[in-house]
């Protein structure tokens, strides 16, 4: 993922991450790449809200 973000295709990036949070809640490793992407990409007050599939 962060070969992703770091070349600037943070769309694909998301798009794994929200997959892995989904079947990995509870994962606060998951849940800090999460923020740090969205804060990366100036959409950090999108974090808090629930994943829905």
């Amino acid at each position: 993922m962060s070969l992703y973000a770091a070349n600037g295709i943070w769309f694909d990036s998301i798009t794994l991450l929200a997959q892995l949070r989904q079947k990995n809640p509870n994962d606060s490793s998951l849940a800090a790449d999460w923020q740090s992407l969205l804060q990366s990409i100036k959409l950090e007050n999108l974090a808090p809200a629930s994943l829905t599939n």
